[in-house]
């Protein structure tokens, strides 16, 4: 649990300590070591958290660059921005040690717990029944082991919901809140657009049985 432990402390000492407070020659390499901790922790997904941090803005331009591509992966929870990450950076993820015995055994399972959140937190709320054929082509993994990922992401206070295992099922009736940059405040207005046209249908449905309704 050290890396978590590190990790989290991180968090809170940026959020109460000013950029202008580290010393310019140190940002990038804190930012590279608070970013690995939280990939390696098993149990850490707050990277939503850290990427709106100002000392990430350290890294590009600097030895680490690298790392922000790995890092925005997994706070998007999007499998293709992690495969891209990986085909490109994997010399230099493989260079860190902690990293490099980390690949298989934590970050791509952690990235398919990720991938399942954001699935879920893109579909509208009542259409959050998810068959296990769309997770496992979503997540990277068979069916046989949806069941499995389903139940770490519940443990891990990700998502919250039941299986169906007759129906090869997923009820999500809970997830955990995501922090709203560009693209999921866009998703957010197209979500509040759609519920504005049902309004108006309503209304107008309404209007229209109006007069029935007093002559009845």
């Amino acid at each position: 649990s050290r890396p978590q432990d590190y990790f989290r402390s991180s968090i809170l000492y940026m959020a109460y300590t000013p950029l202008s407070e580290i010393p310019e020659k140190d940002r990038a390499r804190l930012a590279f070591e608070i970013g690995v901790a939280g990939l390696i922790a098993p149990e850490e997904f707050e990277f939503g958290e850290l990427m709106q941090q100002d000392l990430i803005t350290s890294l590009p331009g600097s030895e680490y660059e690298w790392l922000k591509d790995v890092l925005q992966a997994f706070s998007e929870g999007r499998f293709e921005l992690f495969d891209s990450a990986l085909n490109q950076h994997r010399s230099k993820m493989e260079a860190v040690p902690e990293l490099k015995s980390a690949i298989d055994t934590v970050l791509r399972p952690k990235m398919c717990a990720l991938a399942l959140l954001e699935l879920a937190f893109r579909k509208p709320k009542k259409q959050r029944r998810l068959g296990f054929s769309e997770i496992a082509e979503h997540c990277r993994i068979s069916t046989k082991d949806v069941e499995f990922l389903v139940m770490k992401a519940m443990c891990a206070n990700l998502v919250k919901g039941q299986i169906d295992e007759v129906e090869q099922l997923v009820v999500i009736t809970w997830c955990k809140p995501r922090i709203l940059d560009n693209a999921r405040i866009d998703l957010m207005r197209e979500r509040m657009d759609a519920w504005g046209q049902q309004s108006d249908l309503l209304l107008k449905h309404l209007e229209d049985m109006t007069p029935e309704l007093l002559i009845s």
